[in-house]
């Protein structure tokens, strides 16, 4: 009986759904024969007007959810963006948006992947709603200047079937609080999104949109009919014009103008204008009031012959020629031969830092773009300021002014002259410092095609001139680009601004830091023939003569001549680059010298290679600015590059340790940080030694904010801002910068080219541990494994030695014998391991601990249990540390005499202490060990611990920077009694204590300073 019925019910609605079929085919029919359309849901545009689709679904969805996935997985039970080809409007696919909201007030928001658009008058977008739910759906549009508009509200729910929205933007208001420099809605757009809000709790929503399309009004035709003016004047003296515009077409509303000088197309200053329109707006032929405009210019602005020039958004203003109207040009004189500015790096407060005569640099700001130039307010420092502005010479580069370099000597300068003369103007008390980022010209690469770099397979996602390059062994590159270097710094030196440019940097390779074109996807290089013979040259250079390298290569030293004897080297001649597949070989996280070593040889010689060619351009830039000016790059970023693909091993930054000892390179740009690890990503300790300004990653998220601050502080470097700052008063960034430290971390360039590509073991031993460090409640510095063997390091209590595996016996001896006071000293990894093979009796010698290398693989994994030792009396519970997957080699602790801190999953000992004549060492077979255990055994050594919350801290001895992890009470102690002040405010919190108590936010950073006491 159940049977039967729902066979009939599977044929009742098969029986439905073929009627619903049918009449749908009769009413198609029916429309047809009797010549009726279908309703007409599209909004109907002016038919003037023009338009463009910004979107029309066809390849992918193009909107992607702007809800963060916290506030995604609290608010919404379904939220998903998709393409599809179920229902469309206009083309072949449509956006389908799903989401179910769970609570009352939420707001689902989709973002536009969006590349900006000029200018438009109008934004339409097609529109679905098939379950009629109810909602109000709102584009939101963020101009040019940041500010954020919101359009009224459109109703949801009153039609099913597709139609269009149209949103004109005058009728747009700005959202809420929202402070806009320029009212109105400036273009281009750099973003626009869509919210829709007023929803139904737990409805399920399933929109679709299609065919974003952006409208424009015809422009408004103007021409000038009169513009009297000077025929000259001298640079700094403003320019009085007076401007007689007649409307060519009819205006329907006022229009922003803007009146300017150009030398050659390029702008070199601007004054808006606004031209009133009255109500109800004016016919072709009306003649508007003369209008008075003066034009400021720069004291020292290039001399020419300008053109004036006058321009709108929403309007096309048409000026007569020269010959006809002689005032649309005029001449501006120069006043004179200006002397070139001197910067140094001197030692000031216990850091080097840059120096403009006698005060050292307190601010740098990135300019990332010249045009339009970006609003610069006023700083309140007690340094100078310096604006750095990105300069392209050879090859475009966006946000860069660009030096066109058309032949060999023959380059253009109007667009640097032009960048140079804007940011002066706009902000006449800072200083310049160009980055001089340099990339050779097509012309060059055609001249020069044996002696590009050569990959083995092509750069992802390059083509044409972008994936073209010099080798950086290149003999003609090195010579051409010192002359082009030197002829853009001679120009500046000699120019109008000389007094201005206070420093230089000096950018190449990918990311314009200096990393190796090769390091993207499997495109490795360089195989050229300038590579490889300057390679054979290098290893000539290290070895001496074929015996030795062939004994650290382990080839037979005295190779035989026999049919079926061991392959060796019998000459340099036959030496190449290493192959790809020997490249990308992973047996090992660590490599065996006794194997690897040819492929160890080319990491360190491609990096070296890298900084010769650093070295030779900060030469060229050094003589061209006749000694007067300090000189920097971005490179030694190895820590950081631990955290990337192949970044590392590939990057070409393995080379600080000889960088340091540049004599023409005098400030190290640090690497781009996420304002967690910051200046720990970098052995600045190292650069304090060598006499090496440090400057911190100058642009990105983040920068100018209070975190940023302290690690600037904490390092003696100038605070650092992108784009815009905002109108405050900064704290003193030139304090104290003494290292508060009792503890040294101490890393490696040359053993980091033993690890084995794409192993899991890098970003957690050299990236991911530093951030523990930071948070362990005590400031630390960050020195070179040379450093240690030159005996540079002052005392500490406490030495975390992350990755010091490649050692020779002597050069053991040197380390152990540093140590004074029995400091405590973690061992991480391999220390030591790497001699002629990978071994354990250099472990021994090193740590003290007896290790052996096991057969097989297992993860490098520890658990410790709290209070089975002093030195882990401070954790209140269990941790587990390291890496779950499965590696190898693994160097297992066998020492019968040393104390068992912690264990392997499969219970053998994994971290182990024992104390021996000079230190308290430590094996630990896991990376990353965390703050709680690395706080326990800090404070088991004697160091200071001024919080114990695992918050970041940054600490000077005149300076207490926090970031906390979460909201609540915090109690900081101080080394020795002090007075307090909070800034930026300098508010005295406390006077004469030993610790003070802080309620804090998660996130947001407090800064402190202390009393002079505190620092002697």
């Amino acid at each position: 009986m159940i049977t039967l019925r729902t066979e009939r019910f599977a044929l009742h609605c098969l029986c439905r759904i073929a009627l619903v079929a049918a009449l749908t085919l009769l009413g198609v029919a029916l429309t047809a024969a009797l010549g009726l359309t279908a309703p007409d849901r599209s909004h109907h545009f002016p038919a003037d007007w023009t338009s463009l689709v910004l979107n029309d679904c066809e390849q992918q969805p193009g909107w992607e959810s702007a809800v963060p996935p916290s506030e995604a997985r609290s608010s919404f039970g379904l939220l998903r963006v998709s393409r599809t080809t179920a229902a469309k409007a206009a083309g072949a696919a449509s956006c389908r948006w799903e989401f179910q909201p769970l609570g009352e007030n939420t707001w689902a928001e989709l973002r536009m992947a969006w590349s900006g658009i000029e200018q438009c008058d109008a934004l339409s977008l097609w529109l679905k709603n098939p379950a009629g739910l109810p909602g109000a759906l709102v584009v939101r549009v963020e101009d040019a200047d940041g500010a954020v508009y919101n359009s009224p509200a459109a109703t949801l729910g009153e039609e099913r079937n597709w139609y269009e929205l149209a949103f004109y933007l005058r009728e747009f208001q700005p959202v809420p609080g929202m402070a806009d420099p320029r009212p109105g809605i400036s273009f281009p757009l750099k973003g626009l999104s869509l919210s829709v809000g007023h929803l139904q709790t737990r409805a399920e929503y399933d929109l679709y949109l299609d065919e974003l399309r952006a409208h424009s009004g015809p422009a408004a035709q103007l021409d000038a009919i009169e513009l009297m003016g000077p025929r000259e004047v001298e640079a700094g003296s403003p320019v009085n014009l007076r401007v007689r515009l007649r409307a060519q077409s009819p205006v329907a509303e006022s229009l922003d103008l803007t009146v300017g000088l150009a030398l050659q197309g390029t702008a070199a200053t601007r004054v808006p204008l606004r031209l009133e329109v009255p109500a109800g707006g004016v016919q072709t032929g009306h003649i508007f009031p003369p209008c008075e405009v003066s034009l400021p210019t720069a004291p020292r602005m290039s001399a020419g012959d300008y053109d004036v020039t006058i321009s709108a958004n929403r309007a096309q203003v048409t000026l007569p020629p020269p010959d006809r109207l002689p005032t649309t040009r005029l001449k501006i004189t120069s006043p004179g031969v200006v002397e070139s500015t001197t910067s140094t790096i001197d030692l000031v407060s216990g850091a080097p830092r840059i120096k403009i005569g006698d005060a050292p640099v307190a601010v740098v700001q990135d300019i990332s773009s010249v045009t339009p130039l970006p609003a610069l307010a006023p700083l309140s420092v007690p340094g100078p300021r310096i604006l750095r502005f990105r300069v392209a010479i050879g090859k475009a580069l966006p946000g860069a002014a660009p030096v066109a370099w058309t032949a060999p000597g023959e380059y253009r300068w109007e667009a640097l002259d032009s960048a140079v003369s804007a940011l002066v103007s706009a902000a006449p008390a800072a200083y310049l410092l160009p980055e001089l980022v340099l990339r050779s010209p097509e012309w060059w690469d055609k001249q020069h095609a044996q002696e590009l770099f050569l990959a083995a397979a092509p750069r992802p996602g390059l083509s044409g001139p972008e994936a073209v390059e010099p080798s950086f062994s290149s003999p003609s590159w090195l010579a051409d680009g010192a002359a082009a270097l030197q002829a853009v710094v001679t120009h500046l030196e000699q120019g109008p601004f000389a007094d201005r440019v206070a420093a230089y940097q000096v950018s190449a390779g990918l990311e314009n830091r200096w990393l190796s074109w090769d390091l993207e996807g499997d495109a490795y290089g360089d195989y050229s023939e300038p590579q490889r013979q300057a390679f054979q040259r290098w290893l000539r250079d290290r070895y001496g003569d074929l015996q030795a390298l062939r004994g650290a290569w382990g080839q037979p030293v005295q190779p035989s001549k026999e049919p079926n004897s061991a392959p060796a080297v019998m000459s340099w001649s036959q030496i190449r680059v290493p192959a790809t597949t020997d490249r990308s070989a992973s047996e090992g996280w660590v490599l065996d010298p006794s194997v690897r070593r040819p492929l160890v040889d080319y990491r360190l010689f491609a990096s070296q290679a890298i900084a010769g060619c650093l070295d030779h351009f900060a030469g060229a830039v050094k003589t061209a600015a006749q000694d007067r000016k300090v000189c920097g790059a971005a490179y030694g970023h190895f820590m950081e590059l631990a955290g990337r693909d192949r970044g590392l091993e590939d990057g070409g930054h393995l080379a600080l340790t000889p960088a340091l000892g540049l004599k023409k390179v005098d400030f190290f740009v640090g690497p781009p940080a996420d304002g967690q690890s910051g200046a720990l990503l970098m052995p600045t300790a190292s650069l304090r030694e060598a006499a090496k300004a440090y400057v911190p990653a100058l642009a990105g998220a983040g920068t100018g904010t209070l975190e940023t601050l302290a690690a600037a502080m904490e390092q003696g470097a100038p605070a650092v801002f992108s784009d815009t700052l905002p109108a405050t008063t900064l704290p003193t960034c030139t304090a104290d910068a003494h290292s508060a430290a009792q503890i040294a971390v101490i890393v490696d360039d040359e053993s980091a080219a033993y690890f084995g590509q794409g192993n899991p073991v890098k970003k957690p031993l050299l990236c991911l541990q530093m951030e523990q460090v930071r948070r362990l409640g005590a400031p630390v510095d960050v020195w070179l494994l040379q450093d240690v063997l030159d005996q540079r390091l002052p005392r500490y209590k406490m030495y975390l030695f992350l990755n010091a595996f490649q050692l020779g016996p002597q050069t053991i001896d040197r380390i152990t014998q540093s140590f004074t006071g029995n400091p405590l000293v973690v061992w991480f990894g391999a220390p030591g391991a790497l001699g002629i093979t990978i071994n354990g009796r250099q472990v021994r010698q090193l740590t003290g601990i007896s290790v052996s290398p096991a057969q097989g693989v297992g993860p490098l994994q520890v658990k410790v249990m709290p209070g089975k030792s002093t030195l882990t009396a401070g954790l209140k519970e269990p941790v587990t540390y390291g890496i779950a997957r499965a590696v190898r080699p693994l160097l297992e602790p066998l020492d019968t005499v040393a104390q068992v801190l912690g264990t392997t999953p499969s219970g053998g000992p994994g971290l182990v202490s024992r104390r021996t004549d000079n230190m308290i060492s430590v094996f630990s077979l896991a990376p990353n060990m965390p703050q709680e255990l690395l706080r326990s055994l800090a404070v088991a050594a004697g160091v200071h611990v001024y919080d114990d919350q695992g918050d970041r801290l940054y600490a000077t001895r005149s300076m207490i920077g926090l970031t906390p992890v979460s909201t609540g009470q915090r109690v900081i102690r101080l080394p020795q009694r002090a007075d307090v002040y909070e800034l930026p405010a300098q508010t005295k919190i406390a006077s004469d204590v030993e610790e003070f108590t802080l309620e804090v936010e998660a996130g947001v950073t407090r800064l402190f300073t202390l009393s002079a006491t505190q620092a002697d």
